[in-house]
């Protein structure tokens, strides 16, 4: 106000000044910036004001939200207070003990309820500060503050504690022994879980499992899958000789020879001793009409003392024209079985075909001697003696 009346003073001054004529263009401009001036303040004050009232109402809802909160655990702490001050009496019977205890419904309802009050809550929480008004939130005052009710949800939550701890009471209290039937008896009953898990099998367990399958397939005659469940036990485990043994056969009666070979030689050198091995790759041989391969073959274990393999060795000798071996086998065979003609025969044919007609007259007569020979073997060993001048 004070600018104003000095604007007001000045203005005054000015105007006898205004009277001698001259100045009058200049005084136009002058009122014209004095009106400016005054319209500025005043719209300078209005706007402060404005704002002050602003912030003012704001103060205000803020205080009254505050004591609002303050107030609704004051009054559920005095309401859980009175309801625990009580004495708790011990229940005796279980008509008093199940009178007492909530019903399913109103358990139900309290924790609807709650659900309700404190959806309330976090959507007043969540609005704005602009949206809350006056109305919806007046002042609390001092004195009405011990007035505030707690909401029915938190009275039903303060209910439901002391109900609980009547019962903790209720359970732990010392009974005479003619009350002790009629006490409550709460089971729990234990909660079946069930669970799956995955448990990896180890190399034995793939293996065993797969040669089953094989063994399945073999039976259906279905082998181009029983040699791919065979293939895959060989890549787990290549030290598996009965694999390896059947995949051998599947192949040598499809006549994979080649196939077959390659896998008995994998065998072999791993299971140098193993004597089926070298036999079926002997056989292999044979096939393909190559006995010095199978010749080759058996010969690291000649001096085995097993019928069957002598028998080949001596055999695939004789076509290689391997005739010492052929003699050592059948001398080894004579050894293992003294008691038949058939290795004597043998041996003299050999003698025979070596031009070594002394003792293939000696083996002859040894194999008539003994048991074992055909009619036609006995007679061709006749022969055979008349013919070398016996």
């Amino acid at each position: 106000m004070s600018v104003i009346n000095q604007m007001l003073k000045d203005l005054e001054q000015r105007s006898p000044e205004q009277g001698g004529g001259n100045a009058a263009p200049i005084a136009v401009p002058e009122k014209t910036s004095t009106v400016k001036v005054v319209a500025y303040t005043v719209l300078v004050l209005l706007v402060v004001n404005a704002v002050g009232i602003y912030i003012w109402q704001l103060l205000n809802e803020n205080s009254a939200l505050k004591q609002q909160n303050q107030a609704r655990p004051a009054a559920i702490s005095t309401s859980v207070n009175s309801q625990q001050s009580t004495p708790i009496k011990v229940i005796e019977n279980k008509e008093q003990a199940t009178a007492k205890l909530p019903s399913k419904e109103e358990v139900i309802e309290n924790s609807s309820t709650d659900k309700e009050a404190f959806a309330e809550q976090m959507a007043a929480k969540n609005m704005p500060r602009r949206e809350l008004s006056k109305a919806q939130f007046p002042p609390v005052q001092a004195s009405e503050q011990s007035a505030v009710k707690p909401p029915v949800s938190e009275n039903k939550v303060a209910v439901k504690q002391v109900q609980q701890a009547t019962n903790s009471v209720v359970n732990h209290a010392q009974v005479t022994p003619a009350s002790k039937e009629q006490e409550l008896q709460v089971t729990a009953k234990p909660v079946a879980k069930m669970s799956v898990s995955r448990r990896q099998l180890t190399a034995e367990e793939l293996v065993t499992q797969k040669m089953a399958q094989a063994e399945e397939l073999l039976a259906a005659k279905d082998i181009a899958k029983a040699e791919q469940r065979l293939e895959d036990i060989l890549i787990i485990s290549p030290n598996h000789i009965q694999a390896r043994k059947k995949l051998a056969a599947l192949w040598f009666g499809r006549k994979a020879y080649q196939k077959a070979s390659n896998l008995l030689s994998q065998g072999i050198a791993l299971y140098p001793q193993d004597k089926s091995l070298r036999v079926m790759k002997a056989q292999v041989h044979l096939k393909q009409q190559q006995a010095t391969l199978a010749y080759q073959t058996l010969l690291p274990l000649a001096e085995l003392e097993d019928v069957e393999y002598q028998v080949m060795l001596a055999n695939v000798a004789q076509q290689s024209s391997q005739w010492q071996s052929a003699i050592d086998a059948y001398k080894l065979l004579e050894k293992m079985q003294p008691g038949s003609g058939r290795w004597p025969l043998g041996l003299a044919i050999v003698y025979d075909k070596t031009s070594q007609f002394p003792l293939a007259i000696q083996a002859y007569k040894a194999a008539l001697l003994k048991s074992g020979l055909t009619a036609s073997s006995a007679e061709f060993a006749e022969q055979r003696i008349k013919a070398l001048g016996e």
